[in-house]
């Protein structure tokens, strides 16, 4: 069993006393959002043509060099560590 502080400075004594506890704490923590006045998103621009970009070995490279290696690696899982060390071959083979 956990116990939890009470205001009064006791200690909770049984396991459904710590769970009203947290149960109050939660409901005054958390907020029902007014639905009502959600965010409108409009609509995007998808036309686009790849054909577009360009991408060139010194813009590639300034971007890896660039990257901060303190921080968790993206959705591919490649830690930017790696990919600042590896710059200037990666750089390379991204054009090619």
């Amino acid at each position: 069993m956990t116990a939890l502080r009470k205001d009064d400075g006791e200690l909770t004594k049984t396991d459904h006393e710590t769970a009203d506890m947290l149960a109050a704490y939660f409901k005054e923590v958390f907020t029902v959002e007014n639905v009502a006045n959600m965010p409108v998103i409009t609509e995007r621009d998808f036309d686009w043509q790849d054909s577009e970009l360009k991408f060139n070995e010194e813009t590639v490279l300034a971007k890896l060099q660039k990257l901060n290696p303190d921080k968790s690696p993206g959705p591919d899982d490649t830690h930017p560590l790696l990919l600042k060390e590896c710059a200037t071959v990666l750089a390379v083979s991204a054009i090619v």
